[in-house]
């Protein structure tokens, strides 16, 4: 149990150390137009553990930090 624990742990704390060097270097904000995990659309709101992004076709995408590839 302490095991799964620690691993939840750990995940957690990448995703947000992750979140936080995204805000603190300025990778993207907020109305920039990028494209992560292969989804290209324009940035609605950004947090320590996710992304929001409105794609072209007007969907709202919720993406992790964690598990995203960026491309601006």
């Amino acid at each position: 149990m302490g095991i799964a624990i620690a691993f939840a742990a750990q995940s957690l704390l990448k995703d947000f150390f992750n979140g936080f060097f995204i805000m603190l270097e300025d990778r993207y904000g907020v109305g920039d137009f990028v494209v992560i995990n292969d989804m290209w659309g324009a940035v609605n709101s950004l947090g320590l553990r996710i992304t929001t992004l409105q794609v072209w076709t007007g969907e709202i995408v919720i993406t992790s930090i964690a598990t995203s590839c960026l491309f601006t």
